[in-house]
């Protein structure tokens, strides 16, 4: 069975002591909701959900993720 899980891009926010650390990611539509905290295991310190932005169903996220790495592979210096 297919799953059609929805996930939406995130804009996190951490506090710092000399300003803030901004991450973009995807997460569950379930999860990304604006002024949740977001507890990550490899990181220290909480991250606030600052933005979310429209839902995308878990095959549009493997094609944006591909298309992330060929531009980066057709953009690269090497």
């Amino acid at each position: 069975m297919k799953r059609n899980d929805l996930y939406r891009q995130c804009r996190l926010i951490k506090r710092i002591r000399d300003g803030e650390r901004i991450l973009m990611s995807q997460h569950s539509a379930d999860f990304a909701k604006v002024s949740r905290v977001a507890k990550f295991e490899e990181e220290s310190g909480n991250w606030d959900v600052s933005l979310v932005g429209g839902a995308i169903n878990d095959t549009q996220l493997d094609e944006n993720q591909l298309a992330h790495r060929r531009f980066k592979r057709e953009t690269s210096n090497d």
